[in-house]
């Protein structure tokens, strides 16, 4: 790859780059020339200031300051928390966000996102997707945020829903800073990958913040951003396994297979997107010495115009076609008989903003402290035009094909000759057959009140007494609008008006299609024509079309007559209101302080869905309503040891907390159909009574505090989960859970005969046990420690080493206990920082462990592979001015990696809702020009 050859060794062109840079400042230094510039870098909250606030708090946290936000090269804030001790960014495949380079969700601790809490400024942040409790942070820009703290201990005041911990991100205030303060940055991105491609690559970002005082007391603190970037993404999967050995066909688990499995066909996912991100912070804020009044705002928007363009080999279709197991076989091994060539494209967009408002202030009088917030929250996410196309062909039945997927940097195809090569790779086989289309979205708003109240008793052992409560009420909407009847096909028509199977579409070929042609995609593994297609043919085909009745040129029905049950089928709205209420104390025995507490959390909701009965081909429907509410006692003890004259700090504590379920596991459309021949009923619908996961939480830590910035900590932690929901989050898709079907016998009928019948009812259902242990060990320390000539280099790191065990208590499991999803058993963060006179530089990797993220019925579960990645940032000041050049993902390493099973032997198959288990993105350069005063 001719524009990014030179990053494939990033690891020396990173090391060189940093070394240049920390020997170019350490001699400058040494002759004294750096004297000679004014170096004006005000960061606002400072690196020294957060360690110190961690340092000085009851609970086990991490922290991140402004500068350290500013140096990682990063367009949204999940890259930047992720180098936090315990802390990793993930993105899936869901809506195709992986193949934008970018993550979208952080875990704590190996625990999916769902199961933290998320807040602004000190409160709970609305999610609009109904499918997680875990909050989508691409639509926030680091730019915007001064602050980061995870809190791993919380204590009774805090949020209860948060096994694995807090993420709280603050924005700054007009008092974070000496006086006025201004700073503006231009910058300018490419994506190598997409120059490397023929596509648009270049990008462009603006930022200013301006912060200010009038006079001793009030201050103003105002910011907006505006980031675009041209991104490519190629993806590679397999279709689909079959047992390798005929003699194994029948056997279901595939774990026990001697043969193993071999996959039968392999997808080519080509995304081209075009992502913005833009938003602004507003903040006044009121201080004297007893009272301080505050006003906060913040909007942030993410917008992605995304296009996948697949192309697809198929063998063994002779046995697909036939259902025979013998087709699929010859001399006892697969045989790869029949192809099938095929062409998709859908339309990858997306659209979240968030919006957040409060007010309040701080009271202080005698011994007494009030502190009040009211705040107001909306989260939306919409998809406005979700619409895909399909290209088929007749298949041919007389060559082979097989695949081997076990290293998908490099897969091979293997044909029976020219004659099959021919029929899979032209851009004359497959034909355009059909379309489908839908517009989704969901929204939540939400408003909440906070108030504590703080005694500062200083009478013998006891500190102080703290108390309070909060409240806040969401109301929810989600709607996935189908354009055509049941979700079902739009058949292009042949001459005759007929509707057109899809072995024999009407449509025009690939090659026939308007678009671009790729050169060099998938380092060149897909033979056939990777083109681009124009987005617009797809979108004038199905738009003008949307929500009405279609029925081809000689009656059939195309797919028929839209209904509204096509239309509000997949309706949900809801409110959920949660109050809590709490108390704990401050005791301090000497150089120990122990802050024991209880909390307790009300939940309530109320939902409305659309509840669809289809018999004898014809779907009804209605609204219908159901409600559900319980409430969690949460006790906590926070105990932190601090010896006198000593930089060491100790901690322990034990809390109860829980999670809850996902709103959609919890409030989803329900469906009832009939079997028109036995009268058995099947529905499938939301669990109501579906519990919340609850944990007692167990940690330990020491910490070590030395001069110039040295830090070392060691954290031990232990969860032991009850109830537990086998959810992974994934982007933009339906809730994933357990699901467990009840078959009852009720009295119906048969062609009008009374007869005894059975019920199925599917709903999500709560898991068994699980547990995680793990330790942390986080360090900074300063290299001038060790010789002066070193002023300015630190290292920096964090190394995490976790076990998860969980029981699914699916009943195709039979008992077997897998990992926690999401709970990768090594974790690494390392950095070398130069930061002295006007040069700084940051080179940081990060290490991601093997993870589980689904369970299959076949003891193959899926897994994310282990991934990599490498960053650069260097940054030069003269005066008031910053040049400042990054780099991301220097390693050219895949962003996402799903196998079946723990090896990588089986490239994973589709799952989660998006085309992809190999996804490559190439390295992301950037450069830019402040100036501060």
């Amino acid at each position: 790859m001719r524009f990014y050859g030179f990053l494939r060794n990033g690891v020396s062109t990173a090391v060189l780059l940093s070394a240049a840079a920390g020997l170019a400042g350490a001699a400058m230094a040494a002759d004294g020339n750096s004297s000679d510039v004014e170096v004006v870098r005000v960061y606002g909250v400072k690196r020294d200031d957060v360690i110190a606030s961690k340092q000085a708090d009851t609970r086990t946290t991490s922290v991140m300051s402004l500068d350290e936000i500013s140096r990682a090269p990063a367009a949204s804030i999940v890259d930047v928390v992720s180098r936090l001790p315990g802390v990793t960014a993930y993105s899936d495949m869901g809506q195709g966000m992986a193949a934008t380079g970018e993550h979208e969700y952080l875990t704590l601790r190996g625990l999916d996102s769902s199961y933290n809490a998320y807040l602004l400024n000190g409160v709970q942040v609305p999610v609009a997707d109904p499918n997680t409790r875990a909050l989508s942070l691409r639509m926030v820009s680091p730019s915007s945020i001064s602050e980061v703290k995870v809190n791993k201990t919380p204590l009774a005041e805090d949020d209860g829903a948060a096994i694995g911990g807090i993420v709280d991100l603050r924005t700054p205030s007009a008092f974070n800073y000496d006086g006025f303060y201004m700073k503006a940055e231009l910058g300018g991105n490419m994506s190598l990958m997409a120059k490397d491609r023929g596509a648009d690559w270049a990008g462009g970002s603006g930022e200013v913040s301006v912060a200010n005082r009038f006079g001793n007391n009030f201050g103003v603190f105002a910011s907006a951003y505006y980031d675009l970037r041209n991104t490519v993404g190629e993806t590679v999967e397999a279709l689909d396994y079959k047992p390798t050995l005929q003699s194994e066909a029948a056997i279901n688990d595939y774990s026990t297979l001697k043969g193993g499995i071999s996959p039968v066909g392999v997808r080519f996912d080509y995304y081209e997107n075009l992502t913005r991100r833009y938003g602004g912070t507003l903040n006044f804020d009121y201080k004297t010495e007893d009272l301080t009044l505050f006003l906060r705002s913040s909007y942030g928007r993410y917008q992605t115009r995304g296009n996948d363009n697949q192309f697809a080999a198929m063998g063994s279709f002779l046995g697909y076609i036939t259902g025979a197991t013998s087709d699929f076989y010859k001399n006892g091994v697969l045989s790869g008989q029949g192809e099938r060539a095929s062409s998709y494209y859908q339309t990858r967009d997306a659209d979240d903003q968030l919006f957040t408002l409060q007010s309040g202030g701080t009271l202080n009088s005698g011994r007494w402290t009030v502190d009040a917030n009211l705040n107001y929250g909306l989260s939306d996410s919409s998809t406005p035009y979700y619409v895909e196309a399909s290209f088929y062909e007749m298949p041919k039945l007389d060559g082979s094909a097989l695949f081997n997927t076990s290293n998908p940097a490099n897969l091979t195809i293997t044909t029976d000759g020219s004659a099959t090569d021919q029929f899979l790779y032209s851009p004359s086989t497959s034909k355009l057959w059909k379309f489908q289309g839908r517009q989704i979205g969901s929204s939540n708003q939400m408003y909440g009140l906070k108030l504590d109240t703080t005694f500062a008793a200083n009478e013998g052992v006891l500190e102080s007494i703290k108390f309070g409560f909060n409240a806040n009420s969401s109301d929810r909407d989600q709607y996935n609008h189908y354009f055509f009847h049941n979700n079902d096909n739009f058949v292009i028509q042949g001459p005759a008006g007929d509707v057109r199977p899809w072995y024999n579409p009407a449509g025009p070929t690939v090659g026939q299609m308007p678009g671009r042609v790729v050169s060099g995609a998938f380092d060149s593994q897909y033979q056939g024509m990777v083109k681009v297609y124009d987005r617009n043919y797809f979108l004038n085909a199905v738009l003008p079309y949307k929500y009405t009745n279609q029925v081809s040129g000689n009656g059939t029905d195309n797919p028929g007559a839209y209904t509204l049950t096509d239309f509000n089928g997949q309706t949900v709205r809801g409110k959920e209101t949660i109050v809590a209420g709490y108390a704990e104390g401050t005791l301090k025995f000497g150089d120990l302080t122990a802050v024991p507490g209880l909390r307790y959390e009300y939940t309530n909701f109320h939902e409305t869905h659309w509840a669809v009965v289809s018999k004898n081909n014809t779907s009804t429907g209605s609204f219908t309503s159901t409600s559900h509410s319980y409430g969690e006692l949460l006790p906590s003890l926070n105990l932190t040891y601090r010896p006198s004259e000593s930089e060491f700090v100790y901690r322990a504590s034990a809390r109860r907390s829980f999670s809850r379920p996902a709103f959609g596991l919890i409030a989803a459309p329900q469906t009832t159909s009939t079997d028109p021949g036995t009268g058995n009923i099947s529905i499938s619908q939301g669990n109501p009574a579906l519990k919340p996961a609850t944990a007692w939480n167990f940690d330990a830590s020491a910490e070590y505090y030395g001069g110039n910035g040295m830090l070392l900590e060691l954290n031990g932690y232990y969860k032991k989960i009850q109830h537990f929901i086998y959810t992974s989050t994934a982007s933009g898709e339906s809730a994933a859970s357990n699901s467990n079907t009840d078959a009852i016998s009720v009295p119906g009928q048969v062609n009008g005969q009374p007869k005894t019948i059975t019920q199925f009812t599917s709903m999500p259902q709560n898991g068994g046990d699980a547990d995680i242990a793990g330790m942390e060990f986080n360090a900074r320390y300063p290299l001038s420690n060790l010789h002066e000539a070193l002023e300015g280099l630190s290292v920096n790191g964090n190394l995490t080493w976790q076990h998860s065990s969980a029981d699914s208590l699916r009943a195709d499991h039979n008992g077997r206990r897998t990992d926690l999803p999401r709970a990768p058993g090594f974790m690494s963060n390392l950095g070398l920082t130069y930061d002295n006179g006007p040069i700084s530089a940051d080179l940081t990797y990060q290490y991601v462990g093997r993870q589980l993220l689904s369970l299959t019925s076949h003891n193959l579960d899926m897994y994310m592979q282990a991934t990599r990645v490498m960053n650069l940032n260097v940054a030069y000041h003269l005066d008031r001015i910053q040049l400042g050049f990054q780099a991301e993902n220097l390693l050219d390493a895949p962003m996402f990696y799903k196998t079946y099973g723990k090896s990588t032997a089986y490239l994973g198959t589709q799952s989660g809702g998006g085309n992809g288990s190999y996804v490559k993105t190439g390295p992301m350069l950037r450069v830019t020009l402040g100036y501060q005063m």
